[in-house]
């Protein structure tokens, strides 16, 4: 209803403002969240680099829709393999998050957050993406920046914020070939996801893969086959037998 609604609307606002004006290209801004939400993201991205262009050079004072655009599309990047592309839409968040000027916007976007709960996230994002691109030289300023932000603000944080600086952390060590170090911190993510949940479907399969590769890398199948088995059982309990979360531990079992 509501995308067909904002059709609708974005057909009869155009006819009346034109093309480039402030109320057409939110309608934009709306359609790309629209279908980021339906999964769309094809028609997702098309929307927001449609709109966000014409946003920073007509109007930079619609900062609301700048953040979004660049949050939305980061994603969209990362999750289609852009890269490079989706590190340029997060440096440019963080440098709009260190103007202290926009806090108000930055939590309308990313929830209700504190200052430090968002740099965080665009952090996190970022070390993930240098990770993916194996640019060390960037990852060992992130991972600095953090460790900062963990030692002077761990008070502030969630859980599932430590939970996923963990994992990118092992990640990174693991493309390190830093093998330890990676097998400490995903275990570190995956007791602290222990501790407060049974299973979470967002992040339990992800770190069993994860720790199972580690030692797969170390030689040691008989533990990683023993822990993909122990990962299938609770992904079927919970999910049933066709989970999407299963075809990554089956081919992991096949490489063991």
């Amino acid at each position: 209803k509501a995308e067909n609604f904002c059709y609708k609307l974005l057909d009869e606002s155009k006819k009346y403002y034109g093309p480039e004006d402030a109320n057409v290209l939110e309608l934009y801004f709306y359609l790309g969240q629209i279908h980021y939400y339906l999964q769309d993201f094809k028609k997702s991205k098309e929307y927001i680099e449609y709109a966000l262009p014409f946003t920073i050079k007509l109007y930079p004072e619609n900062i609301y829709n700048i953040i979004l655009g660049n949050y939305v599309l980061s994603i969209l990047y990362t999750q289609t393999g852009d890269i490079e592309k989706a590190i340029l839409k997060l440096e440019y968040l963080l440098e709009l998050l260190y103007t202290d000027k926009y806090y108000e916007e930055f939590i309308i976007v990313y929830g209700e957050l504190t200052k430090v709960q968002i740099e965080m996230n665009i952090l996190n994002s970022m070390l993930q993406s240098y990770t993916n691109n194996y640019n060390f030289e960037k990852t060992e300023k992130i991972i600095k920046r953090l460790n900062k932000i963990v030692q002077e603000t761990k008070n502030e944080l969630n859980d599932y914020e430590l939970i996923h600086y963990f994992n990118n952390l092992g990640m990174n060590y693991q493309r390190k070939f830093e093998i330890e170090n990676a097998l400490e911190y995903f275990n570190k993510a995956l007791n602290l996801l222990n501790s407060i949940t049974q299973f979470d479907v967002s992040s339990h399969p992800a770190l069993w893969n994860n720790i199972s590769m580690v030692y797969t890398i170390k030689g040691n199948h008989k533990k990683a086959i023993d822990l993909l088995y122990e990962a299938e059982k609770k992904i079927i309990d919970s999910l049933g037998s066709e989970a999407s979360g299963l075809f990554e531990v089956y081919h992991n079992i096949g490489n063991n």
